[in-house]
């Protein structure tokens, strides 16, 4: 039997992580867990979301309930997948790779800084208590959590490049002049590693952002890993709740050692390039039930 290849982060972790496990079957389900944890179907998408926008007449009825994965229907119209599926398997599928990224980024800093580890543990006990569910509201009440994931997106945003823009025309900015139609890659990752706006930029330090009160939603142009303005990225609200839900499941129900007696000042950090910003070496860690 195959074992799934380490290197390739996206596949493991939602496996992993019951915070975000896919069930495939030519019918994707997702599970999110807190109060998010419900099970979304399709169907459900298509009835309660989209419906509110555009009333379903009988043909879209039918074209829009093909979700068993071996029922007559969908053979019939397996080469005609309907816009809304298609819409949502998009939405889903284009943030795990990134989601997952961002989530192998964070506990990797935190294994290497075992203090700020300690300190994101002994906040989410006192949010918490006893109750391991971490449900969507205790991540308003988990500042320094907050700070950690800010600060993994700054170091290691997922996407280093965004998404190319393009002028429709010419336009001077700072008293460069971009030509109409030229396309543009905007470089968040060396934006982040600003020393004119981050001192000691290389330092993982969460505090900073306790501070100074910057987000990552668009506003604070110091920070944009989403992008901002009309072409910010749609899954920020998504990816937002999921890598806070995740990270904070992981970090307060175990406690998590490096292999082989590793140090944690030997754990490498390295980038592997690409679209998406991995590690060049996956992480390996030793999850540890807390009682």
């Amino acid at each position: 039997m195959t074992k799934p290849s380490l290197t390739e982060p996206s596949q493991i972790w939602p496996k992993f992580l019951t915070t975000t496990k896919f069930q495939w079957g030519g019918c994707p389900q997702i599970l999110i867990g807190g109060t998010l944890g419900k099970l979304v179907s399709w169907k459900y998408l298509l009835y309660n979301v989209s419906k509110p926008h555009k009333p379903f007449d009988k043909q879209s009825k039918q074209r829009c309930t093909r979700f068993a994965p071996h029922s007559q229907r969908r053979r019939q119209f397996k080469d005609k997948p309907p816009r809304y599926q298609t819409f949502f398997l998009h939405s889903f599928i284009a943030g795990m790779d990134t989601t997952s990224s961002i989530v192998e980024w964070a506990m990797a800093l935190l294994l290497q800084k075992p203090e700020k580890m300690v300190k994101a543990q002994d906040e989410l006990e006192e949010v918490l208590g006893n109750n391991k569910k971490v449900q969507e509201s205790d991540i308003s009440k988990s500042h320094y959590l907050q700070a950690i994931v800010k600060e993994t997106f700054r170091l290691h945003p997922p996407a280093p490049f965004l998404v190319p823009r393009k002028a429709v025309t010419d336009v001077e900015i700072c008293g460069f002049i971009v030509p109409k139609n030229a396309q543009l890659l905007i470089n968040v990752w060396a934006m982040g590693r600003d020393l004119s706006i981050w001192p000691s930029p290389n330092l993982f330090m969460p505090e900073r952002l306790l501070e100074n009160g910057i987000e990552f939603k668009g506003q604070d142009f110091e920070l944009i890993p989403f992008g901002a303005g009309r072409r910010i990225c749609p899954g920020l609200p998504l990816a937002n709740r999921m890598v806070h839900l995740m990270l904070a499941s992981l970090v307060h129900n175990f406690a998590w050692k490096l292999p082989d007696e590793m140090k944690p000042e030997d754990l490498d950090l390295g980038e592997m390039f690409g679209l998406t910003l991995h590690k060049a070496e996956p992480l390996r860690a030793i999850p540890i039930i807390s009682l």
